[in-house]
């Protein structure tokens, strides 16, 4: 029994000297993990999706018959790109016409001359009503034909004005027949094509996607605490998907008391439009970029990102936590006398007979036979007190002892 004792301690021994370096080593490790842990904001993820910027149907001004439709679904367009012409023979004759009467300048330069000879007249009466040669009746005579004259001119001058104008109003009826696209986007339907009437019915529509919207539907937890201009980012639908940055734009303040969730509006860059619009945003909240930001999964949700003092409140009582493990660890037996590691290891020599006795001593089977054996011992004892009252006897009890590998 002696020699198991010495092993027992030498193994004790060896136990506890790997036990505090591991336990050291953990508590290092989780101080680490709670420092990487504890961001100064905190990340959540909710549903939402990527739309187009602005959804466009491009109808006509006024009715007419379709002429050309040089686009199809799926083409892209830039701003002011014709996309719709309309039959236009009549206002194309209009705006001719219209053109003529601007440019004619006949009756302006056949005033210009009346004038001029009303002048000549006039200076002429003058000359010969100082001489007495003529009457005033003459002299009043060339006076009113060069006033006629020059409201002549003036008439001719204002219908030229009023040929212009309606040169420019037969032009801008003739702009109404072609159709420009009114953003730079992409075609996503053809509704009517060349030959078919328009009348107060689309023709397509257009879908801008640079930049993009993500619409985010936030629990009512966080109302009041995202605000306009924090960050996003946010993961397209599919595998290996880089993360775009996305702003925070509208928070809508009008909460969906069936869902418990309110509105709230990203705005996305898309410049190469690699992103397509329409995508779900879910899965895994990306890592947080800044102190105010707002990250974003893969499909079907958004994280949103806000500051946050309880993230900081629990990062302090983790630091805590682990101060108070330390110091405890310090004061445990273990800690408070840590055994010194010997130079050279004990070396237990033991003899093959001492070996199979300690082997014996330690098998579980032996001592499960050990301890049954005692039991039987007490049992007839306590039967032999039982027939023999007045006698004095001592019976032993033992406790059974069961062995989890021996029994099963």
């Amino acid at each position: 029994m002696d020699m198991l004792s010495e092993v027992e301690d030498v193994r004790q021994s060896q136990t506890s000297l790997l036990k505090w370096p591991g336990m050291m080593r953990m508590l290092t490790v989780a101080a680490g993990l709670c420092a990487l842990t504890a961001p100064s904001v905190w990340a959540s993820e909710m549903a939402c999706v990527i739309k187009p910027y602005a959804e466009i149907s491009i109808g006509t001004p006024v009715e007419g018959l379709i002429q050309t439709v040089p686009v199809d679904r799926g083409d892209w367009v830039t701003k002011g790109q014709v996309v719709v012409t309309l039959e236009s023979s009549l206002e194309e004759a209009t705006v001719a016409l219209a053109k003529g009467k601007a440019q004619a300048e006949a009756a302006l330069k056949s005033s210009q001359v009346k004038i001029g000879f009303s002048t000549r007249k006039l200076e002429r009466a003058l000359d010969l009503f100082k001489s007495n040669s003529i009457a005033q009746h003459d002299v009043d005579e060339a006076m009113t034909e060069k006033a006629l004259a020059e409201i002549s001119y003036q008439e001719a001058s204002e219908n030229k004005r009023q040929a212009e104008l309606e040169l420019n109003r037969a032009t801008a009826a003739l702009h109404l027949h072609t159709i420009r696209s009114p953003i730079s986007g992409v075609v996503v339907d053809r509704l009517l094509s060349p030959g078919e009437l328009a009348r107060q019915t689309p023709v397509m529509k257009l879908a801008q996607i640079n930049p993009l919207r993500v619409e985010v539907y936030a629990p009512l937890s966080l109302l009041g605490k995202l605000k306009a201009g924090m960050r996003a980012d946010v993961r397209p639908e599919g595998k290996g998907q880089p993360v775009y940055q996305a702003k925070i734009m509208v928070v809508n303040k009008v909460v969906d008391s069936a869902s418990g969730t309110f509105e709230v509006r990203l705005e996305m860059p898309n410049p190469n439009n690699a992103i397509s619009a329409g995508l779900a945003v879910h899965r895994g909240v990306s890592p947080l970029v800044g102190r105010e930001s707002v990250t974003a999964g893969s499909v079907r949700s958004v994280g949103l990102v806000k500051g946050c003092d309880r993230m900081r409140i629990y990062a302090s009582f983790m630091w805590v936590f682990l101060v108070a493990c330390i110091l405890v660890a310090e004061r445990s037996p273990a800690a408070e006398s840590p055994p010194q590691i010997p130079q050279e290891m004990p070396v237990l020599k033991l003899s093959l007979k001492e070996a199979i006795e300690a082997a014996l001593d330690k098998n579980p089977n032996v001592q499960l036979y050990k301890a049954r054996i005692e039991a039987a011992r007490g049992v007839s004892r306590t039967q032999l007190g039982a027939l023999l009252p007045n006698l004095a006897s001592s019976a032993k009890y033992s406790n059974l002892t069961f062995f989890r590998g021996t029994i099963g």
